[in-house]
Formats: C-alpha cells, sequence, structure tokens
C-alpha cells in the first residue's frame, strides 16, 4: 500500500506506522520486563531481612511502580 504524496514521492505510510508502533511497544515491553526484576530482586532481598511474606511483596510492588515509572519516563524523553 502506498501513498502519493505532495512532492510525489511514493512512501508507504502503514508499514512505517506499524515499525513505530511495534517499537514503542517493544520499550515498553522491556520496562516492565526489567521492573518485574527489580521487583522481583527486591522482594528477595526484603526476605532475608526476616521481614514477613506481605510486606515482600508490598516491597516488591512499590520497587516495580517505581522501576516501572522511570522506564516510561525515559521512554517519553527518548521520544522527543
Amino acid at each position: 500500500m502506498t501513498t502519493q504524496t505532495h512532492g510525489g514521492r511514493r512512501k508507504r505510510a502503514t508499514a512505517v506506522a506499524r515499525s513505530h508502533a511495534r517499537r514503542s511497544s517493544s520499550r515498553v515491553i522491556h520496562a516492565a520486563v526489567l521492573s518485574a526484576v527489580v521487583a522481583v530482586a527486591a522482594a528477595i532481598l526484603k526476605g532475608f531481612t526476616g521481614a514477613g511474606i506481605a510486606e515482600a511483596i508490598l516491597t516488591g510492588g512499590s520497587a516495580f511502580g517505581g522501576a516501572m515509572g522511570l522506564g516510561l519516563a525515559a521512554i517519553n524523553a527518548a521520544k522527543r
């Protein structure tokens, strides 16, 4: 599928849009996976201190939220 532009050049608009969408979703998936790794590490470290399961899970969830927030902020900053 090609589209005609004003300058007479042909360009594949749908292919370009799809590649940008894939790249963006790939970055979000990478940020989520990295955040999950950080969350598991934080929960394990909290568990080693003698904290209960609930406290370790809460710490892991907080670490996930913080890491995901930083990851999404970095993705947004890279777009600009």
